[in-house]
């Protein structure tokens, strides 16, 4: 069972690693002046649907932020946006615990009913 968790969070840890594209002489510009370029998929929590915030965020600091204010900060229509799922930090650490829990109970009522795991 260990090995299911390292595995998701191997995997999860590769998705963060996100690459950003390059900007070009089209690309509109934040109200800081830096360009703003679109994410060609915009990883959002499938549990709190918070949106992961690679653009705006400090060097090794991600940040989960509401679409609305996403879209706001970098003055974006929801219709030119694409979507992905992911777990934000806080959901998917609740997620694993009721793995977790729901995989402990399984290899209980295993072991009650005599089969074998």
């Amino acid at each position: 069972m260990t090995d299911l968790f390292m595995n998701l969070k191997k995997h999860a840890g590769l998705a963060l690693k996100h690459r950003r594209p390059e900007p070009t002489s089209q690309t509109p510009a934040n109200a800081d002046g830096a360009p703003f370029v679109t994410p060609p998929l915009l990883p959002v929590c499938c549990v709190c649907g918070l949106v992961r915030d690679e653009i705006s965020a400090a060097p090794n600091h991600i940040s989960w932020i509401p679409l609305k204010i996403y879209r706001k900060a970098h003055k974006t229509q929801a219709a030119s946006l694409l979507f992905t799922h992911t777990y934000c930090p806080a959901c998917l650490g609740q997620a694993r615990i009721k793995m977790l829990q729901f995989f402990s109970s399984q290899q209980h009522q295993g072991h009650r009913s005599g089969a074998t795991p």
